[in-house]
């Protein structure tokens, strides 16, 4: 057993969870959560807008609240593979990775000191698709599926991890563009989804360095050889 692994699992999931609902960016003067911005934007941006930020908004406290339930199950050491989670991982993987390539197109087109760091845009486009392609590999390689469970809930906190980072560079743009003002400053709080994401990727890396348990002996209490 490694309990620590599972520990940092579950308290960068934790992390994550509660970045939400605290103040990360400040918009028009005051600071805001996700949470709060969930109901603020609905009078700042057009409904199709609207909806599409709401569903990114909900998406930044479900997935760590997936995460965190996990890690908490009586599965949470590595039980059989959680078809969900992977799902999930492709999901998520496909959008930052889009992401990650409209970021590139922008450095590309020049877009001057609005343009992201060409470096974070091709990381946001290259590590998504690693992480899926990992998983899909052991999956279809006949991987053990304790471990490869793990791998993809390691894979889902790398997600995390490069999605907060994308947020430290993005919040202060975002609040501009929803505002018509000058950008937004960065609350210490937003650092919260990359720690978390960070934490989970530590922890069930370390989960998969455990050594696996011996085999049980069929002859072992009395069974037929």
């Amino acid at each position: 057993m490694n309990p620590l692994g599972l520990w940092l699992v579950r308290a960068g999931t934790a992390l994550a969870a509660l970045a939400f609902f605290l103040p990360q960016v400040t918009v028009a003067g005051g600071s805001r959560s996700p949470f709060v911005l969930c109901s603020e934007l609905a009078g700042l941006l057009p409904l199709s807008e609207y909806l599409y930020h709401l569903a990114w908004l909900l998406s930044m406290l479900l997935l760590p609240l997936l995460l965190f339930r996990s890690a908490w199950s009586r599965d949470s050491r590595g039980a059989a593979l959680p078809w969900g989670h992977l799902v999930l991982l492709l999901l998520s993987s496909f959008a930052l990775s889009t992401l990650g390539s409209i970021l590139l197109t922008a450095v590309q087109g020049g877009a001057g000191a609005d343009a992201p760091p060409a470096a974070l845009s091709l990381i946001l486009f290259v590590l998504p698709l690693a992480a899926a392609a990992t998983a899909l590999g052991r999956i279809l390689g006949g991987g053990e599926p304790r471990a490869t469970g793990r791998v993809v809930r390691a894979s889902l906190g790398l997600l995390l991890a490069l999605h907060g980072a994308f947020l430290l560079d993005a919040w202060g743009r975002l609040s501009a563009s929803w505002t018509g003002s000058a950008a937004g400053a960065i609350l210490p709080a937003a650092w919260l989804p990359l720690l978390g994401g960070l934490l989970v990727l530590l922890g069930d890396s370390a989960l998969l360095l455990r050594p696996a348990p011996p085999a049980p002996d069929p002859a072992a209490g009395g069974g037929k050889p």
